[in-house]
């Protein structure tokens, strides 16, 4: 089994958590990236966790939609 790293695209490799950018300089309240896990890169584990989040928000969604 191999132990990819992959670039986290949320906080962009930083680990940490950023809301916006402004004038090229990052602001918001930030924090702790929650998709990597503060890592800056995810691990295979990392997408898999984040894949079941993202099918879980989305089905929350859909049934919030047709006022479930």
């Amino acid at each position: 089994m191999q132990n990819t790293k992959k670039h986290c695209g949320r906080c962009g490799g930083t680990g940490r958590y950023i809301t916006h950018s402004l004038n090229g300089r990052l602001r918001g309240p930030g924090g702790i990236c929650f998709r990597c896990e503060g890592k800056g890169y995810q691990t295979p584990a990392d997408e898999r966790r984040n894949a079941a989040y993202d099918e879980y928000a989305a089905a929350r969604a859909m049934r919030a939609d047709m006022g479930y």
